[in-house]
């Protein structure tokens, strides 16, 4: 029976694919950017970042901005950060294995934009058609109410009177009676 613990089986020499022994799996260094095209809102958007080194060693992610001074963004071996301060620029942020910028191991881009025109078309389409249904409600509550009021419907609308009041026929009858409305008026006119 074998008792070991996990260091001692991590540290166990491992034969690689072309038989020779190694003491450690190394891969390629590698940084990625999750996305690297950002959509913009309100001027701003967030981008995740992601290095490994690829064999433990120290690592320095540095970003520049347009070919700006580079700056230090994160460091060791491997992880993980967001940066959510991406705007309209280019971003390119470069795994380096020393804090000096001497050996380069991997580099990505990342550029924000503002939101693309497929969706800005879909807002435009949304709006005509949130208006067109504003319209049509609107002519739909109009005739619903035109058709429910109580009375003749009118078909024309009243003729506007032919004669100004300073040009105003002279009465022939005074209070005479009017048979059509069924009233007394004070001038009958001829």
């Amino acid at each position: 029976m074998y008792l070991g613990t996990a260091p001692t089986l991590r540290a166990a020499p491992q034969q690689n694919i072309s038989g020779s022994n190694s003491d450690r799996v190394s891969r390629a260094p590698v940084i990625t950017a999750k996305p690297e095209r950002v959509t913009l809102s309100d001027g701003s958007g967030s981008t995740e970042i992601e290095w490994d080194t690829g064999n433990g060693s120290m690592g320095f992610v540095f970003v520049t901005e347009d070919g700006g001074k580079p700056v230090l963004f994160a460091n060791g071996s491997r992880g993980n950060q967001v940066a959510p301060w991406i705007g309209k620029h280019s971003y390119v942020f470069e795994l380096y294995g020393d804090d000096q910028r001497q050996t380069l191991l991997a580099k990505v881009t990342v550029s924000g934009s503002a939101e693309s025109t497929s969706s800005q078309q879909t807002v435009s389409w949304q709006v005509v058609a949130r208006w067109a249904l504003i319209i049509g409600l609107a002519a739909v509550l109009y005739f619903a109410v035109y058709l429910s009021s109580t009375g003749p419907v009118r078909t024309t609308f009243p003729t506007e009177p032919t004669t100004s009041p300073r040009h105003a026929p002279r009465c022939t009858k005074p209070f005479a009676w009017d048979r059509r409305l069924h009233l007394r008026r004070r001038c009958h006119l001829s």
